[in-house]
């Protein structure tokens, strides 16, 4: 009987399968065939001994081995019988004659050492290993094992690296090889006996400090084989000596004769090595060198070729060599040499922009000199204001560059460039380098641009801030946040940042007091169009004792009484009013905003819409009206965790100490980090349009059918919206944290949502009642969110809730963001013209091919195109099934026609036709508005 017949036998899929279904989970598929860790490794090593099986299987098999070895080996006698039958294998006639069989064997059996870490437990199998490690690489004349040889050397390099010290008794015999070896794949040896060598020196440091007449042993030439772990005694390599850089060195007494002789035989065959292998032989090497008080005359030759290489790895090496020898290495006419090369590297067009950022961050960190302290070194880095000022007008940014490099150009200019403390062409120099920036922050750019430039002026402001340059960084955010309020939140962080590195800078009170300047003498529609960015101000502002307090509260005044803010404003703006008050309270004299204070918050406690507002501002009253100064600033100073731990009633608290208060109280607005909430879409059956025009009003005549539509289309009062429907529920997994009882019910939940595209305001959501109990009728909430683009293009809402709990505490959280998909966009035509529906189209078609985007008439946004689309993707027959709800009903020539309205007010007209010959269809399109292009050829391919 064979063993797939006998009863208790696992069958398992072919090896392709189980590689992708194993990786993916293994635990889930040993538990779905019923089998155990033994069992799957022993029918993978039959795998491996099956003549039918072919080369590809038993190397996923392999490869499944090499994975998951920390998984499958676990269990010493399964390590032992698998290392076994691994051995075995490469005596097998197959894999004697299949280089890459045997190279994957070799590779296999150095993970599962390296991943279990078995040197001291199983010392008999790793020297056996090592043994036909040594055997595979001896024969260094062999053509037929060269692949197998590379692969071996490859092996003991891990195995070195993961028990450092391992084979620093074969650095002698390692060194003959290298010396014998004359193929391309003696890089290879060399970067295994560079890594041995390295911690060769390493190992005897150790050993020296702890027995300062200890042998030192780099075995002697003659057979590799047999090979012996360092005796029981062996002292680890210390972690210390493996940092960078290391902090002890080896005594000058000690005879270094074989590890020169190392260090020149690989030095004179490095040129033989790809550049990778090179890197790492060197930086091995280097610290051999440093650590054995070698001279580092030895990487002269080196450090001259590759000064001036386009191999990014090498010239970076050429630094680490100047970081640790410094002066030692090169003099002063060669640093010159290394910098001015690496300036050129920095501007160089063919690189591309990490490369370039990483010669920038050489640039500015330049090594000057080394200065001894002990057995440290510590390197002084800085950039040399003696560059050449040729070479220095390659740093000036261009139009070209990346925003990164643009950013790394302005730093390194700040290092170059010291202005004083008048005008000079030192500040003009600098401030003139950012006009870029300027000019597309100054269009309201967003993105990378106002980051960039924000940060730049934080890095001149470091290093310049005594000089003239801190009134033009001023001058510069005033003009920035006057023309666009939108970078307030870049200034305030930019404020931030200056009052952590100076805190008595005066620049920060200075930006807030101009800017509150600037808002009282805005017009008011103008304060309202941006009113979010002006009360985040204001809230900065409040929190600086230096400004006057009495210039924020008149300008809450005039929002409040010259505005319609009292009887509209939502929750969120309201509690940023209070949040002003709160802060004023909390940093300023009472004695000196008592009167206008009191006149902000009864305006909002008698007048403001929100009753949870309301009742604040009346809190806020009182406590002011009753409360001396000084408690009401210790109570207003309390930390959200004291607030938090506890609650007591007003009157306990101002009787006590507030001080050596214990009665803390409740913070008015508890912050839920994790999601409670989850609003969930409901499919749309039936697309319908929300506002029809009306068709008395709209001519149906069809030569002026088009032209009637499209005026009423841009009249003013028409604003068409698009209904998305969800379903508010509680999350299913909420952590114990949240999942509390004062939490499973929740009460006038209001719903809030914010954006960064082009859309009108979306109106909030209010939800009287929600409970978490899964079968109650108030378990889920259909709600209804209208969305009015000002263009059709998709976005994120991001929405915020904000309720009351069990114990009538104010709760607010975030819920998942909503997508709003291209295709959430698409509605029927907003007009009833049903019987003229071919003429329309027809019409409507010929009006766009009119009306195309050109050169010649840039003013029109009209366009045309055509693409296909494979026409048997599950794609297609989803879109098919889409726009059956837009479709004409026309069918001629098999042209089927779809009409679909995009708000506000453009359209999007398609013909799709099956190509029978390619299996595609063919899609046809016509727009009034050319940038959705790019969406519509998504929308059909995504």
């Amino acid at each position: 009987m064979s063993k797939a017949n006998q009863p208790g036998t696992v069958i398992y899929p072919p090896v392709d399968l189980l590689w992708l279904e194993f990786r993916s989970s293994p635990h889930q598929y040993l538990l779905s065939t019923k089998s155990s860790v033994e069992t799957f490794v022993h029918d993978l090593l039959q795998q491996l001994y099956l003549d039918e099986k072919n080369s590809a299987s038993k190397l996923m098999a392999l490869g499944i081995m090499q994975e998951k070895a920390e998984m499958l080996f676990s269990d010493s006698a399964l390590f032992e019988y698998t290392c076994a039958t691994l051995k075995n294998l490469l005596t097998h006639k197959q894999f004697l004659n299949h280089p890459l069989l045997r190279s994957q064997v070799l590779c296999t059996l150095t993970t599962i050492f390296c991943a279990l870490e078995v040197k001291e437990s199983h010392e008999k199998l790793l020297t056996d290993f090592i043994d036909v490690l040594f055997t595979t690489i001896e024969p260094v004349t062999s053509d037929q094992t060269r692949m197998v040889r590379m692969v071996a050397c490859e092996c003991l390099k891990e195995l070195e690296l993961n028990f450092p010290g391992l084979l620093s008794r074969k650095l002698t015999q390692l060194l003959d090889l290298c010396a014998e070896e004359n193929s391309i794949i003696c890089q290879h040896y060399m970067a295994l006996a560079a890594t041995v060598l390295h911690h060769a020196v390493l190992k005897m440091i150790t050993d020296l400090d702890k027995d300062a007449n200890c042998e030192i042993n780099f075995g002697q030439p003659g057979d590799l084989v047999p090979f012996s772990l360092p005796s029981p005694d062996h002292v680890k390599i210390s972690a210390t000596l493996l940092s960078d850089p290391p902090e002890h060195k080896l005594v000058e007494s000690v005879d270094t004769h074989e590890l020169k002789r190392g260090v020149s035989l690989m030095m004179d065959n490095l040129s033989l090595a790809t550049p990778p292998v090179m890197v790492h032989i060197v930086r091995m090497l280097m610290r051999a060198v440093y650590l054995s008080r070698i001279s580092a005359m030895t990487f002269k030759s080196f450090l001259m070729r590759y000064s001036s290489s386009q191999e990014l790895m090498l010239f970076h090496m050429v630094f680490l060599l100047k970081v640790l020898f410094g002066s030692e290495l090169c003099d002063t006419s060669e640093s010159e040499l290394i910098l001015k090369r690496n300036i050129t590297m920095a501007t160089h067009p063919s690189l591309n922009t990490n490369c370039k950022l990483l010669t920038f961050n050489w640039l500015l960190h330049y090594p000057l000199k080394q200065v001894l302290s002990g057995n440290k070194t510590p390197i002084q880095y800085s950039l040399p204001y003696i560059i050449d000022y040729n070479d220095l007008s390659t740093l000036f940014p261009t139009s070209f560059d990346h925003i990164d490099v643009v950013a790394a150009k302005l730093d390194a200019l700040s290092q170059c460039f010291v202005p004083g403390s008048s005008p000079d062409s030192s500040s003009a120099t600098l401030m003139s380098c950012l006009m870029g920036l300027q000019k597309a922050v100054y269009h309201g750019v967003l993105g990378p641009q106002p980051v960039t430039l924000y940060r730049t002026l934080y890095i001149y402001y470091k290093r310049h801030h005594n000089s003239v340059l801190q009134q033009d960084i001023f001058r510069l955010l005033i003009n920035v946040v006057m023309h666009h309020p939108k970078y307030t939140s870049h200034t305030i962080n930019f404020i931030r940042a200056v009052a952590r590195l100076q805190p008595k800078s005066d620049l920060p009170v200075n930006l807030l007091s101009a800017l509150n300047d600037q808002i009282m003498t805005t017009p008011m529609q103008s304060v309202l169009e941006n009113l979010s960015f002006h009360i985040v101000m204001l809230e900065t502002a409040a929190l600086y004792p230096q400004l006057s307090p009495l210039g924020i509260l008149r300008i809450l005044n005039k929002l409040l009484s010259s505005t319609n803010l009292l009887s509209e404003g939502n929750w969120s703006l309201g509690n940023s009013f209070l949040s002003i008050c709160h802060k004023l309270m909390q940093t300023h004299n009472i004695s000196l905003i008592f009167k206008d204070l009191c006149e902000v918050l009864i305006q909002i406690s008698i007048h403001y819409n929100d009753i949870d507002i309301r009742d604040r501002a009346i809190f806020y009253r009182h406590l002011l009206l009753t409360v001396s100064g000084d408690k009401l600033t210790s109570i207003l100073s309390m930390s959200s965790s004291d607030l938090a731990s506890g609650s007591a009633s007003l009157s306990q608290i101002v009787e006590a100490r507030i001080s050596d208060t214990s009665y803390p109280t409740t913070p008015p607005v508890q912050i839920i980090t994790e999601s409670l909430l989850k609003l969930t879409r409901i499919s749309d059956k039936d697309k319908k349009q929300v506002y029809l025009l009306e068709t008395d009003e709209v001519c149906t005549q069809s030569d002026t059918l088009v032209k009637d539509y499209l005026a009423k289309l841009n009249d003013a009062s028409y604003t068409p919206v698009v209904q998305l429907h969800y379903q508010l529920q509680f999350n299913d997994d909420l952590s114990p944290a949240v999942a509390l009882p004062a939490l499973e019910q929740i009460f006038a939940l209001s719903l809030q949502f914010s954006f960064n595209s082009p859309y009108r305001p979306i109106t909030d959501v209010h939800v009287p009642y929600l409970t978490s109990k899964r079968g109650s009728d108030a378990a889920a909430h259909n709600v209804t969110v209208s969305i009015a683009p000002r263009e059709p293009v998709p976005t994120k809402l991001h929405v915020n809730a904000v309720f009351t709990n069990n114990e009538g505490q104010t709760c607010a959280t975030k819920l998942d963001c909503l997508d709003v998909k291209f295709e959430d966009l698409f509605q029927p035509v907003p007009m009833d013209v049903v019987s003229d529906m071919d003429v329309f189209y027809t019409k409507m078609w010929n009006h766009i091919r009119d009306n195309e985007y050109s050169k010649s008439n840039p003013d029109k946004q009209g366009a045309a195109s055509v693409m296909r689309v494979k026409g048997d993707s599950a794609r297609v027959k989803e879109v098919y099934k889409e726009l059956s709800a837009f479709s004409t009903k026309r069918n001629t020539n098999g042209l089927k026609h779809y009409l679909i309205f995009l708000p506000p007010k453009f359209h999007l007209l398609l013909q799709l036709k099956n190509d029978i010959k390619d299996e595609s269809v063919v899609v046809s399109m016509a727009t009034d508005y050319w940038k959705i292009l790019p969406l519509v050829n998504n929308y059909f391919r995504t």
